[in-house]
């Protein structure tokens, strides 16, 4: 039987100095480098970019979620003037008496917005503003400035007795953060007010319009009783209203239509 005879491979010098030594050929130390250093760089920059993105991501959900919210609160405002006698009554006083008081005439919408705006935006909007100030001009308050005009609104209040909890409201909270019910009811009596204490405008619109002119009524009635109320603005928009027999708290007030 043959044997079959196997060489013993003498490792070269050079490889023996490297186990020996415990040297590695470059091409092992670029490998090893490589992972030591170059992988954990590029690992590092990948969860950089991954954290960037997912801050970016983060902040666009947190301003989706905040646009979101506001438009809901401007939607709700919107909600509450529209079952808010007071509004109705106050759009309708614009839109007869805007032109005697030497203002143009608000159409619904923008009134709406007005009144609602600062939900989002988070401060009073200057033409509201101005509106409020032309109004306490005319009653007297001349020195009425828009950089102090809360300040005159709360010295009409403290003269109007109708407004004795309005006025506690908007000293407390402030224009921006009083309920709705609080600012609708100081610009109707604002508004109001003209006919008791402006003379100029009183004798203006009794020159110029019939008694019956003064007033909206109600369209009429259906078999439930329901009133219907019927408003167009200078833009032909359309709101009609309903509101139960008797009802002297306005809780019945309802949009129907617009």
């Amino acid at each position: 039987m043959d044997i079959i005879k196997t060489e013993t491979v003498e490792p070269h010098e050079s490889q023996e100095a490297a186990i020996s030594t415990g040297e590695n050929s470059e091409a092992e130390n670029i490998f090893i480098n490589g992972i030591k250093t170059e992988e954990p760089s590029t690992a590092k920059e990948e969860i950089c970019h991954m954290s960037s993105r997912l801050s970016d991501v983060t902040e666009e959900s947190t301003k989706k979620v905040s646009s979101r919210l506001n438009e809901a609160r401007v939607n709700n405002a919107v909600n509450e003037l529209h079952n808010e006698p007071t509004f109705a009554v106050i759009c309708s006083f614009f839109n007869k008496f805007a032109s005697f008081l030497g203002l143009k005439p608000q159409n619904f919408l923008q009134m709406e917005y007005l009144l609602s705006s600062f939900h989002q935006t988070g401060h009073v909007d200057k033409e509201l503003i101005e509106l409020h100030l032309a109004l306490l001009r005319k009653l007297n308050f001349k020195s009425a400035r828009a950089n102090v005009w809360e300040k005159y609104l709360l010295k009409f209040c403290a003269s109007s007795p109708a407004l004795g909890s309005e006025y506690l409201q908007l000293e407390r909270y402030g224009y921006i953060h009083a309920p709705i019910s609080t600012k609708l009811a100081i610009l109707k009596t604002l508004c109001e007010c003209q006919f008791d204490y402006n003379s100029k405008f009183r004798e203006s619109v009794a020159n110029s319009l019939k008694a019956c002119d003064l007033r909206l009524l109600p369209l009429g009635a259906d078999m439930d009783g329901l009133s219907y109320w019927y408003q167009q603005d200078r833009e032909l928009s359309v709101r009609i209203y309903t509101e139960e027999p008797d009802d002297h708290s306005g809780g019945s007030w309802n949009l129907v239509a617009k």
